[in-house]
């Protein structure tokens, strides 16, 4: 089943391409492609921009990516609290 992208969203992948060209947003080269990722996580798993990652750290980017959004909602919760 192809991905239907509405024209909006495929001018903000477009502005993230470029700015993963520019160096502006570090990102990796998974085994699905060009993948970005956050800082945070880049450092957490000691990763450097441009690398080739396999699988299992490509899961492991995924979980930091999906703990650190947790985290984030959970503290954007207890502020509006």
């Amino acid at each position: 089943m192809p991905l239907k992208l509405s024209v909006e969203e495929i001018r903000m992948l477009a502005d993230q391409e470029r700015r993963m060209d520019s160096g502006e947003l570090p990102f990796v080269n998974s085994p699905g492609g060009r993948m970005s990722v956050s800082p945070e996580v880049m450092a957490e798993l000691g990763l450097a921009a441009g690398q080739t990652v396999s699988w299992p750290i490509m899961q492991a980017i995924l979980e930091a990516t999906l703990a650190s959004l947790q985290a984030h909602m959970a503290l954007d919760k207890a502020v509006q609290q």
